[in-house]
C-alpha cells in the first residue's frame, strides 16, 4: 500500500504491513511508551487478523524503533500527529480501524475524536489518567537526568513530562468518541491500572461500546491471551467494520413488526450468509445476542446453514 510514510516533520515512519483480502479495510496498530511495531503483541495481533482477511499496518511512531527523529520528543501530542499524517495519506473510501497499546491507546482516543477517517477504535490496556501515569512511573526520576524504566535508550525528557500533564486525563475525549469502541485491559495491569479503561467506558456515551478485562493479565499481555485478544478484536471488526452488522442491519433488517414472521428472517438470513462466514455470524451473534432481531436470526440462520 505504501513504500514510504513520512510525518510533517519530514521523519520517516517506520511501518510493516500485513497484506489481508478484504478489500478497502485497514487495522492500523499503535505501540505504547518505549515500544514499537516489533513488539510481541503488535506482531500476534496483526498476523492473527491477517490471517482473517484484515490488512493491518504495524507503526513505529517518530523516533521509536526504526522510525526517524528524537524520542526525548515522543510525545501524545507529537504521536497523534504522526498517526494524522498516515491517515492523511490513506486513500479515501478505506474503512479504517485503529488499535492502540498504552499510551498508543491515547494517541487513537484523541485522533478519533477529530478524524472521522478512523471507523473503528480498539484499546489495549489504555493509558486514560495520563498524568496520573507520569507520576506513579516516573516522578522520582529528574527529565534529562534519568531514564524510563532504567532504559538507556529511553531517556526521560521534560517534554514528555509536560505534555503527559497537559494532557491530564481522557475522560472528555472517551465522552466524545462516536464510533465503537472495543476496550480490552488486564485485571493485573500494574503499568496502567484497568480502572482506566473501566472510567473511559463508564464515560463513554456511544452506544456500541464494549469493555473486556482479562483476569490475570498484565500491561503487555502474553502468549496466553492473544488469541483471546484476537478473537474478541476480529468480532469486532467483522461487527463494525467494511459493511459489518450495522449496515447489514440497515439495509436488510425488516421492520421490526416483521420480527418473529419466519419467511421473512429466512430471506434475511440467507442473504446474510452471502455477506460474511459462519465463523464471523456466530461471533456477531453472541455479540447481539441481547438484541431482539438475533433470538429469531438464530433459528433462521440454523435453517440456512
Amino acid at each position: 500500500m505504501f513504500t514510504t510514510l513520512t510525518n510533517t516533520q519530514q521523519e520517516t515512519l517506520d511501518f510493516a504491513f500485513h497484506p489481508g483480502t478484504k478489500n478497502n479495510a485497514l487495522v492500523i496498530l499503535g505501540h505504547g511508551v518505549t515500544g514499537n511495531k516489533d513488539r510481541p503483541l503488535l506482531i500476534a495481533l496483526a498476523e492473527s487478523l491477517a490471517a482473517n482477511g484484515w490488512p493491518c499496518l504495524r507503526l513505529s511512531f517518530s523516533g521509536n524503533g526504526d522510525s526517524t527523529g528524537s524520542f526525548e520528543q515522543s510525545t501524545i501530542t507529537k504521536e497523534i500527529a504522526d498517526l494524522q499524517a498516515v491517515l492523511d495519506v490513506i486513500p479515501d473510501g478505506t474503512h479504517v480501524a485503529y488499535i492502540g497499546h498504552s499510551m498508543g491507546a491515547a494517541v487513537g482516543v484523541l485522533t478519533a475524536v477529530r478524524d472521522e477517517k478512523i471507523r473503528v477504535l480498539v484499546s489495549l490496556a489504555g493509558m486514560v489518567f495520563a498524568a496520573d501515569f507520569f507520576e506513579r512511573e516516573f516522578a522520582d526520576i529528574v527529565p534529562g537526568q534519568g531514564c524510563m524504566w532504567e532504559e538507556e535508550s529511553c531517556p526521560l525528557s521534560q517534554e514528555f513530562a509536560d505534555d503527559l500533564r497537559q494532557h491530564r486525563d481522557l475522560i472528555d475525549a472517551a465522552a466524545a468518541i462516536e464510533i465503537p469502541w472495543l476496550l480490552l485491559h488486564g485485571t493485573a495491569d500494574d503499568v496502567v491500572p484497568a480502572h482506566d479503561s473501566e472510567s473511559a467506558f463508564a464515560a463513554a456515551t456511544v452506544g456500541q461500546k464494549k469493555l473486556c478485562l482479562l483476569d490475570g493479565a498484565g500491561h503487555s499481555f502474553d502468549e496466553s491471551t492473544y488469541p483471546q485478544l484476537a478473537e474478541e478484536i476480529n468480532a469486532w471488526l467483522a461487527l463494525h467494520l467494511l459493511w459489518g452488522w450495522d449496515g447489514f442491519a440497515k439495509k436488510n433488517m425488516p421492520h421490526p413488526r416483521w420480527v418473529g414472521h419466519v419467511e421473512t428472517e429466512l430471506a434475511v438470513a440467507a442473504e446474510a450468509t452471502r455477506k460474511f462466514s459462519k465463523g464471523e455470524w456466530t461471533a456477531l451473534i453472541a455479540i447481539q445476542s441481547t438484541e431482539q432481531h438475533c433470538h429469531s436470526l438464530r433459528f433462521a440462520l440454523g435453517e440456512c446453514w
